[in-house]
């Protein structure tokens, strides 16, 4: 018998959650599942908790969030197996980009779940991407700030306040225990999915299913060039750039002197060392992004 525990960010993407709630609450009892609800209150609150949350009669778990949320609850559970039935609702909603969305039922219903890869950053785990450097500068000024709006949109906007005055320090790069690379990078990603920042395809080649990491490291350029390979990027012509490096790995390790700041999924975070690989373990999970809101 299926019973479900529901996990909610009650303010991811301005509330769109909550108003989602009671159609898959109505959906739920109309198919006599049994489920029970949790919402969070502060940040990272699914992650502590989770295991507490999770009674052994559990079969599924239902995130209602943003990546970030994702990011928490699979923290959270790691290593438990336990199959994610995702609905999106977040600021990016990037890891959606790359998997194939259901309806609303469906999604609460079906058992085609996918098989993804998931990463370890160091002690944490990652789902979609990891963004080193200019993309940490620009999550960390996002979260300081109470948008109206989301998407790539509201990314575009703190990029372009970035863009000019971000000065990336020398990084020592390792790839695979092989390459080694000694540069200054503007833009630094490890991404397991396609897109990063609310739509950004830096790594467009990338599958959640190929065993596989995806980096994409834009050296940096003049600031007058700036714009023109934040266009590139934008319409996904950067990849054959003699200045980008997009390449697949298993894992990178990432050093710098200077304290970095970064995000995993959209979650910030910091540091002087990141020790990044694909693990073995998959995640199974099924997702959906609302249209509209009912």
């Amino acid at each position: 018998m299926k019973k479900y525990i529901i996990i909610l960010n009650p303010v991811a993407g301005k509330g769109v959650g909550i108003k989602i709630l009671n159609s898959l609450e109505k959906i739920l009892n109309d198919l006599q599942i049994d489920f029970n609800i949790k919402k969070t209150i502060n940040k990272y609150d699914a992650e502590r908790n989770l295991k507490d949350w999770i009674t052994k009669d559990r079969t599924d778990i239902v995130v209602i969030g943003g990546d970030g949320t994702l990011n928490e609850v699979v923290n959270g559970l790691y290593p438990i197996d336990i199959p994610i039935r995702f609905i999106s609702t977040g600021t990016g909603n990037d890891f959606v980009k790359s998997i194939k969305t259901y309806s609303l039922k469906e999604i609460l219903t079906t058992e085609k779940f996918s098989k993804i890869n998931i990463f370890s950053i160091n002690d944490k785990i990652g789902i979609n991407a990891l963004g080193i450097g200019f993309d940490g500068e620009v999550i960390e000024e996002m979260d300081k700030k109470k948008l109206k709006f989301k998407g790539l949109f509201a990314y575009l906007i703190f990029v372009l306040l970035k863009l000019f005055t971000y000065k990336p320090p020398t990084v020592k790069i390792l790839i695979d225990n092989e390459k080694k690379i000694k540069k200054k990078f503007y833009i630094t990603c490890v991404s397991n999915g396609k897109a990063i920042g609310g739509g950004f395809f830096l790594t467009p080649f990338a599958s959640l299913k190929d065993d596989f990491l995806n980096i994409c490291l834009i050296e940096e350029v003049p600031t007058i060039l700036k714009p023109y390979y934040l266009l590139k990027v934008l319409l996904k012509k950067h990849h054959k750039d003699k200045k980008v490096i997009l390449k697949k790995i298993k894992e990178i390790l990432i050093e710098t002197t200077t304290e970095l700041k970064a995000q995993v999924d959209g979650q910030f975070i910091k540091g002087k060392k990141f020790y990044v690989k694909i693990l073995k373990e998959k995640l199974k999970i099924v997702a959906h992004q609302p249209e509209k809101v009912p």
